[in-house]
């Protein structure tokens, strides 16, 4: 996996002939030659197009953290409203808040 990120990065500063003419291969937006002069202008778009890459690829994974970290506070806050809602009301006693017994008549 090392080997393979390395090359991943060394393409992403520096894109090789190779790889620029891949992506114009794969892409099918230059269907002539594939000459020097044809790669080297390509080479720019190449390096936007990773760039446009990688901005999406950081947008998401921060989008995505947002939402869980966003998600965590709502089910604790739901937590604690479901826990009070839980815990047991005990009616107090209008004369004595201590009683045990609860006088309902008098």
């Amino acid at each position: 996996i090392r080997q393979f990120e390395e090359v991943i990065e060394s393409e992403y500063r520096n894109p090789s002939d190779d790889f620029v003419r891949y992506l114009l291969d794969k892409s099918e937006i230059y269907d002539g030659v594939k000459t020097a002069k044809v790669i080297e202008k390509h080479r720019k778009t190449t390096v936007e197009a990773f760039n446009l890459f990688m901005s999406k690829v950081m947008k998401t994974s921060l989008d995505f953290s947002l939402t869980a970290k966003q998600e965590e506070k709502e089910n604790k806050k739901s937590h604690k409203k479901l826990k009070a809602l839980r815990k047991p009301q005990i009616p107090q006693n209008r004369f004595n808040r201590n009683a045990k017994i609860i006088q309902t008549e008098f």
